[in-house]
This record gives C-alpha cells, sequence and structure tokens, in this order.
C-alpha cells in the first residue's frame, strides 16, 4: 500500500530510504469497508473495523520493519486487499514475509552495533 492512489495506508521513503513511521487513513478505510461492516451484528462492529484498520496499519509497519517498499502477492505484503480479506477473521503472514521481517531486524541490529563503534 506504499504509492498507490487508492491506498489506506503509506509507509514514507526518503532518497530511497524507508522511514520509520507510516500514515493511515482511518476514514478512507471505513468507507471501504462501510457495506460489508453494515452486514456484522453492531456489537460487533467496532472491534470488526477495528480489525481492518489493525490489517493496514500491520501491512505498513511490515514495510518499516522489513525495510522494503517491495510487495508480495499474499499475505501482510500484498499490495491491495478487498474489503472482506480486511474484515475477515482470518489473516496470516506468509513465510516470505517472516524471512524478510527477521532479515530487515539483522540490518537493524547491525547498523546499530556499527553505529555504537
Amino acid at each position: 500500500m506504499v504509492g498507490n492512489p487508492g491506498a489506506h495506508g503509506w509507509t514514507h521513503l526518503s532518497d530511497g530510504v524507508i522511514l520509520p513511521f507510516s500514515d493511515i487513513d482511518c476514514d478512507g478505510i471505513r468507507r471501504f469497508v462501510q457495506s460489508g461492516l453494515l452486514r456484522v451484528d453492531t456489537r460487533n462492529q467496532e472491534e470488526t473495523y477495528g480489525r481492518a484498520v489493525g490489517r493496514v496499519l500491520a501491512h505498513e509497519l511490515y514495510h518499516v520493519f522489513a525495510n522494503t517498499p517491495h510487495h508480495g502477492t499474499q499475505g501482510v505484503a500484498k499490495a491491495a486487499y478487498t474489503a472482506r480479506e480486511l474484515l475477515s477473521k482470518v489473516f496470516h503472514f506468509e513465510r516470505g514475509e517472516f524471512q524478510a521481517l527477521r532479515a530487515g531486524k539483522t540490518k537493524a541490529v547491525i547498523s546499530a552495533s556499527a553505529a555504537g563503534q
């Protein structure tokens, strides 16, 4: 969801470097999932909407922590989601996403160690 005109979240770049923060368009997400939320029991709508926002945030944090602007074909790293996917009770990280997150963490630890020397 980086840089997509219809995106509901953005992770920013500066000179090709991923910055450690993201923006989330909560109102845009609400409009996007509104028809699906109307089919959810009113007692569960707030939780279900929160789940959708959390999934967009998870996607953006994936970019930050994996230190990549690239998207995958499935899971959290996927470039776009349907409203049904954002509202679903099931949402997974794929194996490649875990590996990218681990690699990003390793780079950060090495960078921090080098800066401390």
